[in-house]
Formats: C-alpha cells, structure tokens, sequence
C-alpha cells in the first residue's frame, strides 16, 4: 500500500500515462532515448520507497524497446550524455565503453537479461561483481 497522498498518485498515473504516449512517438521518430532521465517514479532523490525497485524502469521499457536497447540506454547511451556538455563534462575521456582509458562501470550479472530484463529487480541477488572506475566495491566470485 503507498503511503503517498491521493492527489500525488493520481499525478503519477496522469504522468505515467503521458510519458507512455511520448516514448510511442518518439520511437516513431527513431529519437535517442536514455535511461538517466527517470521516467517511471524510480527516482530514489525524488521518491525514496521506489529505492528497493529501481530497476522496475527496464521492465517497464520493454513495452517499447527490446531488452537489448533497453540495457544499451541504461549504459553506453547514458555515457554519452555528459560528454554532450564538452569541457564541462565531469569524466575526461571516453565513457560509457569498455576499452583501454575509458572511465566505465562494470557489472557482472548471474544469468541473462536479454532473455529476462526482470532478473536486474533482484539485483541484490544477480549481481556477482560491481565494479566503478576500476574500484570493486562487490565481488561474489570465487
């Protein structure tokens, strides 16, 4: 049970309902779509009881991309973003690509969300290793 007002979650569904139509057009139009931008309430800054399902959003997309473009918005799409702003990027050099120099994330993620996008839900579970900027802040591997 939500502990949010009535009003706020009928602006919700009403936003809901709107971003829905929006994503149909855009991919209509082929237009870049990328995760960064919380489209769903799981913003953890704006909507801390969304914390323990922020990855309801995948799931949520699929209704318009596939699992495939999906993970691509969440992660090289999405680095690409702040290099948009040049110099004032935050991350010198390229990011969002696993190469030599680059700044990326890395996850290593017990089974496959291309056949099941639904697993990242449980990320607790699912993730065996979470690396950023080459620091290991979780390992489950032997």
């Amino acid at each position: 049970m939500s502990a949010l007002a009535p009003s706020i979650c009928i602006t919700r569904f009403k936003l809901y309902a709107r971003t829905c139509k929006l994503i149909s057009v855009l991919t209509c139009f082929n237009v870049f779509i990328w995760k960064c931008v919380d489209l769903f309430g799981t913003d953890v800054v704006v909507n801390p009881e969304a914390c323990a399902d922020q990855n309801r959003e995948f799931v949520e997309r699929t209704k318009w991309f596939t699992p495939a473009e999906v993970l691509t918005q969440a992660t090289s799409l999405s680095g690409e973003l702040p290099q948009l702003s040049g110099p004032r990027s935050p991350y010198p050099g390229v990011i969002g690509k696993i190469e030599e120099g680059a700044h990326a994330d890395v996850l290593l993620i017990d089974g496959n969300p291309l056949e099941d996008i639904s697993i990242l839900r449980n990320h607790e579970e699912v993730l065996d290793l979470i690396m950023k900027g080459g620091v290991i802040f979780k390992s489950e591997l032997e």
